[in-house]
């Protein structure tokens, strides 16, 4: 009924508490699939290991490939009528996959989304009740820049959707490549349901691919979101200015970045400063909500203090 398609690279670290809040879900109708990456570590034979334990799970194993690849690599050997992701070092309320195929089913909705909590210690998650909302194909595509986000982590999908309509992930990019993939999955939507109760754990840690300050890769969301602005079918003229603004407080982080990483990149360093002169104008600046603007000064002002904040509760 639901495959769970789990990405695996070096995170020998969290696998276990990752898996063994999956294999404990009271909605036990699974395919759990793990694709190992290339590990270097023994994060592949952690899951073989919790292969022999519960025969839902199937474990595979290729070259480093990249996320993206290996979530393809997923899709094609998974055999649900629905696919939810999660990602290794992550946790998920008992009741994640039930939540989320009672939402589907009820409102036949074509995707099902549940609220999502950043953490920084699995001991602190405390879930607060939230409240059910339904969207149609006129609105749903903002909620993905304000509401419930552009994860592929916190939401469940039709796999016919994604297999009839060919829709993968752009194995290109490796930083907000989810984002692109919502948007185009969205194209063949009509209602999605959210239930804001947060079921998906988000774990926060120093180095990891988004947060470590000297990964290059991170730098592939730029590329994300020119995808997303020059592509007339992913977003209309509305939506553009919410994508172009928070498209803006990326270039902000990325000139604080381009000092950080390993070795300096002269051609990016221009590319952010050409897209810097390019996007960073009044009229862009305009229609930012107050919470927005505030954010935009502050990192104007006091860019180097912004990030800290950024980072606050981050561990090693």
């Amino acid at each position: 009924m639901v495959s769970i398609i789990i990405p695996v690279y070096n995170v020998s670290k969290f696998i276990d508490i990752c898996l063994n809040s999956i294999i404990q879900q009271t909605y036990k109708d699974l395919e759990i699939i793990i694709v190992d990456d290339g590990s270097k570590d023994d994060s592949l034979e952690k899951c073989l290991g919790w292969k022999k334990k519960d025969k839902r799970i199937k474990v595979f194993h290729n070259e480093n490939n990249g996320v993206s690849y290996t979530r393809n690599f997923a899709i094609k050997k998974s055999s649900g009528i629905y696919l939810t992701f999660i990602d290794p070092d992550d946790i998920v309320a008992p009741d994640f996959i039930e939540n989320l195929v009672l939402n589907m089913t009820s409102f036949h909705a074509d995707c099902s989304v549940c609220g999502i909590q950043r953490f920084y210690d699995e001991e602190k998650i405390i879930t607060l009740q939230g409240k059910l909302f339904h969207y149609t194909n006129k609105d749903m595509k903002g909620a993905l820049f304000s509401v419930f986000g552009g994860f592929l982590a916190n939401k469940m999908y039709k796999r016919n959707i994604i297999i009839k309509n060919n829709l993968s992930l752009n194995e290109s990019i490796s930083i907000s490549e989810d984002l692109l993939f919502n948007l185009e999955y969205f194209n063949y939507c009509n209602n999605i349901v959210y239930d804001s109760t947060q079921k998906y754990y988000y774990r926060q840690y120093y180095n990891s691919s988004y947060n470590n300050l000297t990964n290059k890769k991170w730098f592939d969301i730029i590329d994300t979101y020119l995808l997303i602005l020059k592509n007339d079918n992913l977003i209309d003229l509305n939506l553009k200015k919410i994508v172009i603004i928070n498209f803006i407080m990326i270039l902000f982080e990325a000139k604080q970045r381009i000092k950080k990483i390993e070795s300096y990149d002269k051609d990016l360093d221009q590319k952010i400063k050409k897209l810097y002169k390019e996007y960073v104008k009044k009229d862009n600046i305009k229609d930012a909500k107050i919470k927005q603007k505030i954010k935009i000064i502050l990192f104007l002002l006091m860019p180097r203090i912004v990030m800290k904040i950024k980072r606050r509760n981050l561990k090693g």
